[in-house]
């Protein structure tokens, strides 16, 4: 599950709840998520069943794609950028530029 502010991930051995601020890498597999996190030595591994599937709407269909570690990957990439940048997903081109210095404190360019 991802939301706004975290990741979840619940599975049949664990379930963890990670601050999207807390990641600093992912890497993708076909059955795996690895994520490296603030605050961790470890990277820690999330194993994904075969078979899983994402449903969503296009076109007014019902659509089913799978679901393994390189598209979760992306996602919650897409997740970090939102967060980090909000502007970044508005329509308009004329939305100022941000970016965030190492310590992730927004400037205006």
């Amino acid at each position: 599950m991802l939301t706004s502010q975290r990741f979840i991930f619940i599975g049949a051995k664990r379930t963890s709840a990670v601050p999207l601020e807390k990641i600093v890498g992912v890497e993708g597999y076909d059955d795996e998520l690895q994520l490296h996190r603030q605050g961790k030595e470890k990277v820690e591994h999330f194993e994904i069943s075969s078979g899983v599937e994402m449903s969503y709407q296009y076109n007014g269909k019902s659509v089913s794609a799978p679901l393994g570690g390189q598209v979760i990957k992306l996602i919650v990439d897409q997740a970090i950028r939102s967060r980090l940048n909000p502007l970044s997903t508005l329509p308009s081109t004329d939305a100022p530029q941000v970016e965030r210095n190492f310590m992730g404190i927004p400037r205006t360019v």
